[in-house]
């Protein structure tokens, strides 16, 4: 079974016009009386007459007739085995809820609206050919994109995790739409009805925190399927920006990765020939590992937060502090905000705080103080750098926020829930009757007959003393979904430094 693309066609059959990604492949013992009509035709093709390519408006099925045929030529054949036909895949189911007009990646120019393709996790059915070893099956994605040197990672990949097929991530909401209905079906996401787009997330309770421990194996499981994810830390292309490939047998890894970072097919046009970060994750007990001389982090075990989400703090901070020891800057863990005066004059700078005090909840905050602004560039990481003219300048690589809520309300952190409101995901938090996620800081916003489900599934009720949610309860959310956003948040120069904030 092969696929090919046809461009600038528009089938119209029955009334319905769908666009055009064509697959081709044969049916067997079938006369064209036995076919239904609602098939949809849009070139035939025969062994004898491979010339012949005609207009989709010319075309006319003959039932009852063993023909095809146009205006000015007829085919007879005995089988539609003799026949080729292209079968227009519609689009329309995979363009739902699109805020882009590219299905191939996240950040997408503004396409012809005449030329409409699918991104159907079913576009490429191919293989990717290891020598010593074997085939695999792509059933997402085309091995032709990739650069030699992401070949030759995956091969080596393949050989020590014996998946049984590869899905090649390309960033678009329709294969994130995919991935989520997947675990939904297998019980592993649950959709917040009160919410758009937002899902919860239960883990098993012994994979519910971060570990800082080693292990080394010779050989890993067999896997079902190994998920090829492209990202940057930074805008893609950008000057400072690092790319990286990370493999996961995880959809619920890939989900949180296109929230947390860029990931999208240009990601193989911006690492070309050059070297990029080879991060490999995987389910079983639970050991990261960053090699930072030789830009390698693995991750063998857990999918929680930081264990399985390789972009963020092994990347963007452990890696990224190594090599900007060797090339001259700065990685901290800081947020990157903005503030504005009652003058209007904006001043930019890193707040540098432990982990769990509330760098996320400073970098969103709505000031009391008339006049004051606060703008969010990012809440996490900050990448510093000193400038041609002498001066700072910072920029956040992260594409969103993995941040804890914990005492988090809507009357003290507006922003945050706003954020919550759409494509986010949670994990480890209870959830309601109503469809809502809950922790102890909303229980006053219960309504009467609103009942709660804690994180470990089991029947809460305010009068019992244990938390209904997880003490390292997490959310994930784009960045540009932040309602404080700076428009430079995603300046690949940074922007320049007017304070540091240090708190022990």
């Amino acid at each position: 079974m092969v696929y090919i693309t046809v461009f600038n066609i528009v089938l119209t059959l029955h009334g319905h016009v769908r666009p055009n990604l064509i697959k081709v492949g044969a049916v067997l013992n079938k006369t064209l009386s036995d076919c239904e009509l609602d098939a949809e035709f849009s070139q035939v093709f025969s062994p004898d007459i491979t010339s012949i390519c005609w207009n989709l408006d010319d075309i006319k099925l003959m039932p009852g007739q063993n023909s095809l045929s146009n205006s000015s030529t007829t085919i007879s054949v005995e089988k539609l085995s003799d026949v080729t036909m292209a079968l227009a895949v519609s689009a329309s189911e995979q363009r739902r809820d699109r805020t882009t007009s590219c299905d191939y990646c996240a950040h997408p120019f503004e396409a012809c609206q005449k030329i409409r393709i699918c991104a159907s996790p079913y576009v490429y059915k191919t293989d990717f050919i290891v020598e010593g070893y074997g085939s695999v099956p792509v059933t997402n994605g085309d091995p032709k994109w990739l650069p030699t040197r992401v070949e030759a990672f995956i091969a080596a990949q393949v050989k020590l995790m014996k998946p049984a097929e590869i899905h090649i991530c390309n960033g678009s909401w329709s294969e994130a739409d995919y991935l989520a209905s997947v675990l939904e079906r297998k019980g592993m996401l649950e959709r917040l009805g009160a919410h758009d787009n937002v899902f919860v997330a239960r883990t098993d309770p012994r994979d519910a925190m971060e570990r800082r421990t080693f292990i080394v194996t010779k050989n890993s499981e067999e896997v079902q399927k190994k998920y090829v994810i492209p990202f940057a830390m930074g805008p893609i292309g950008g000057r400072y920006s690092i790319n990286a490939v990370q493999l996961t047998d995880s959809p619920f890894v890939v989900l949180n990765m296109r929230l947390l970072t860029r990931v999208s097919s240009s990601i193989w046009d911006a690492i070309g020939n050059a070297d990029f970060v080879r991060c490999v994750h995987s389910i079983g007990r639970p050991r990261p590992v960053t090699v930072v001389n030789k830009y390698n982090i693995w991750s063998f075990g857990s999918s929680f937060g930081e264990n399985a989400f390789l972009g963020t703090k092994s990347l963007g901070l452990r890696l990224a502090s190594y090599r900007g020891w060797k090339e001259g800057w700065l990685a901290m863990n800081a947020a990157l905000i903005a503030i504005k005066g009652p003058s209007g004059k904006e001043v930019f700078g890193c707040v540098a705080l432990p982990k769990g005090v509330g760098k996320t909840e400073i970098a969103t905050m709505t000031p009391t103080l008339q006049g004051w602004q606060v703008q969010l560039l990012g809440d996490d990481i900050a990448w510093i750098r000193c400038g041609p003219n002498g001066k700072l300048y910072a920029s956040a690589p992260a594409n969103g926020l993995f941040a804890c809520p914990d005492d988090a309300s809507p009357d003290k952190n507006e922003n945050i829930f706003k954020m919550l409101s759409k494509n986010a995901i949670l994990v480890n938090c209870a959830t309601t009757s109503k469809g809502r996620f809950h922790w102890e800081a909303l229980e006053k916003f219960l309504e009467d007959d609103e009942k709660v489900t804690d994180w470990k599934r089991q029947e809460w009720t305010p009068e019992q003393k244990r938390s209904p949610a997880h003490m390292n309860c997490h959310y994930t959310v784009l960045t540009s979904s932040a309602p404080n956003v700076h428009p430079s948040w995603e300046l690949s120069t940074g922007v320049p430094l007017s304070f540091h904030n240090f708190t022990a």
